[in-house]
């Protein structure tokens, strides 16, 4: 019952960080930006002792998707910014 627990809370934390990295992604190089949040969880969970080795995985093709529906809606200039 406390692996559920555990499993459960490390799913709800990807599932809130969903929304802000979609909202803070500004356009930049995804790959770089992407390398940046998982430094920052694993950053995080090391300094709450939250073992991460066995927590589900963050869907990034999601996300991509989500920030790149976001760029779009918000008329961005991919041709501009390449």
């Amino acid at each position: 019952m406390g692996e559920t627990i555990i499993k459960r809370e490390k799913k709800v934390l990807i599932d809130n960080l969903h929304g802000d990295i979609v909202n803070f992604h500004d356009g930049d190089s995804f790959s770089e930006y992407k390398r940046e949040w998982t430094r920052s969880v694993l950053a995080y969970a090391k300094v709450k002792t939250i073992d991460l080795t066995r927590a589900p995985k963050p869907n990034w093709k999601d996300i991509s998707t989500a920030a790149i529906d976001k760029l779009v809606s918000n008329s961005y200039d991919f041709k501009m910014n390449s």
